[in-house]
């Protein structure tokens, strides 16, 4: 891709994920009480938050550099590269294309394509850990409310795994398959056990990390003691992931489920969707920029 072509598509990413970040907020009602809930929090608060953020992300780029271990070994700051510019292209497009594209871009160009499996199996790891804790949290937090969501949850998950491992091993031999998805196959096939639990434990830690830090807030807060609130972040992190349209840039239904799954008094909510808002920036948020930063700052694509 020429440079021009490159850096048309570098601001067209910039200004789209700007765009969805401002309708995010736009979705938010009453701000000035979520901002008052917000800046009442301790300085050190924040600086938690932030630390927990890094560690979060510094967790997936270690991840996903081991992942990549036997296609094609990077250092760890292009894996944190390429993770953030994963976070924000994955604004624009759902289902985890456009982190895999971002991703794709610090990979060489013959690298692309193997990485494509590795990346979903990344993916999958994390998806599991969420559904595992998620399911019995759901459950306990809402009962029957939680059923549907399961099902679907259920459902997915097992196609997803039906189709990414069944496919490599009981790949056909009487034809000829297409290059690309040869390849896809090929990428996904260099990973070893080792690799493999790996990927699932450092999702586990990831996992940890971030629901641990959310539900910190919300007992600090006084929103619901620790034991409640551990339940009730996993049941959100779960409804999230798997309801679909949960996680693209909807705010009122991400400020929905926090209200859904802890019942506190009206005077308490503003404070509640505070929180929500709260680990939406430092943790989704704030990465998009610094892959935005990340993409912008690229020349031109790896020949």
């Amino acid at each position: 891709m020429s440079g021009r072509w490159f850096a048309a598509a570098k601001w067209i990413v910039s200004i789209g994920v700007l765009l969805l970040i401002v309708q995010w907020f736009s979705g938010i009602e009453n701000p000035e009480k979520i901002w008052s809930s917000i800046t009442g929090l301790p300085v050190y608060i924040h600086s938690l938050a932030f630390l927990c953020a890094a560690a979060n992300w510094m967790l997936e780029s270690a991840k996903w550099r081991y992942l990549l271990t036997h296609l094609q070994p990077i250092s760890f700051p292009v894996s944190l590269k390429s993770t953030f510019s994963g976070a924000a292209v994955s604004h624009l497009i759902p289902f985890r294309v456009g982190e895999y594209l971002g991703r794709a871009y610090f990979l060489e160009e013959q690298n692309r394509i193997p990485a494509l499996m590795i990346n979903y199996f990344g993916a999958i790891c994390q998806s599991l850990i969420t559904l595992i804790i998620g399911i019995p949290a759901a459950y306990i937090m809402l009962g029957h409310q939680a059923q549907p969501a399961v099902h679907k949850a259920l459902w997915v998950l097992l196609i997803v795994l039906i189709a990414v491992f069944s496919i490599g091993m009981l790949k056909p031999q009487w034809r000829k398959m297409p290059n690309w998805l040869d390849n896809a196959l090929k990428g996904f096939s260099q990973l070893n056990k080792k690799q493999m639990f790996a990927g699932i434990g450092l999702s586990a830690l990831r996992y940890l990390v971030f629901s641990g830090w959310y539900a910190f807030l919300i007992t600090y807060t006084g929103i619901a003691p620790y034991q409640s609130a551990i339940m009730g972040v996993a049941a959100i992190f779960f409804l999230q992931t798997f309801t679909p349209g949960m996680v693209i840039t909807d705010a009122a239904v991400r400020l929905a489920l926090p209200a859904l799954v802890f019942a506190t008094p009206p005077a308490a909510q503003p404070l509640l969707l505070g929180i929500a808002v709260m680990n939406y920036f430092y943790n989704v948020l704030l990465p998009g920029f610094v892959g935005l930063v990340v993409i912008l700052s690229q020349k031109r694509f790896r020949k």
